[in-house]
């Protein structure tokens, strides 16, 4: 049975706001918030919602939101309106917990670790490619964009609850404590670089991406074992973080 909102000043709405909006919120709660009835659906296959928001159109659209876990909140047209972040929102949202992850306890023959990689579409792309490529865990630096902010969400798909993503403050550390347990370090640069070297296949290695715009930075590029760069025709600069992010992926898989 559901429980109506149907003020838009309702506690748990403006929870769900902050949770959709704000970084912090999410960190201090230990909540995510994902929107559609499609994504809402495939993060609750592989985990367990504690809340899910819907309206009367929404549930008669897609009525198996109904036998999902969790508490169900029936929300009048108008509260979801202030609850939308898209501009044809259909009308569904629901709350997770955010799964625990730490850098010391990230394993697997390949791990990801991104520097810096700001736009929160990047980050989500590369984690969708990362799952699909079979990579085991996601370690990101300072710098980069909330991988639960709504955005990130949209363009992973459910791939940020397919794998463990980790963060650290200290990447050059965490890269350290990595290659301590046997991992080798690749890193995805220009400056004195191989044109894609092979890897052991058995051995754990660490792919290591910066941003577009500043790349690497030099501290943690001088912990990794070997610089590596796809090659591109000379007119082009770079590749987007993401794109190249998922060739090395796949090359390294």
């Amino acid at each position: 049975m559901e429980t109506r909102i149907t003020s838009r000043d309702n506690e748990r709405v403006r929870r769900i706001g902050r949770l959709l909006d704000d970084a912090s919120a999410r960190a201090q709660s230990g909540c995510f918030v994902a929107e559609s009835a499609k994504l809402c659906a495939d993060i609750a296959a592989v985990l367990p919602p504690l809340e899910v928001y819907y309206t009367e159109s929404a549930l008669r659209k897609n009525p198996a939101l109904a036998a999902l876990g969790g508490e169900h909140y029936l929300l009048a047209e108008h509260v979801a309106e202030k609850l939308a972040r898209t501009r044809t929102t259909q009308g569904v949202w629901a709350v997770f917990d955010t799964p625990p992850a730490a850098a010391q306890n990230l394993s697997g023959r390949r791990i990801l670790a991104l520097d810096g990689v700001q736009d929160p579409g990047n980050l989500g792309a590369v984690l969708r490619s990362a799952a699909a490529f079979g990579w085991q865990g996601v370690l990101l630096g300072p710098g980069c964009a909330d991988a639960y902010g709504i955005k990130a969400l949209r363009a992973a798909m459910s791939s940020t609850v397919k794998l463990p993503v980790a963060c650290t403050d200290d990447l050059a550390e965490a890269l350290r404590q990595l290659r301590s347990r046997g991992y080798t370090c690749f890193a995805a640069r220009l400056e004195e670089s191989e044109e894609l070297p092979a890897a052991a296949q058995d051995a754990p290695l660490v792919l290591v991406v910066g941003s577009e715009g500043q790349g690497i930075r030099p501290e943690v590029a001088a912990v990794c074992d070997v610089s590596v760069r796809i090659p591109i025709a000379p007119a082009m600069e770079s590749l987007n973080a993401a794109v190249a992010a998922s060739v090395l992926m796949w090359h390294y898989r």
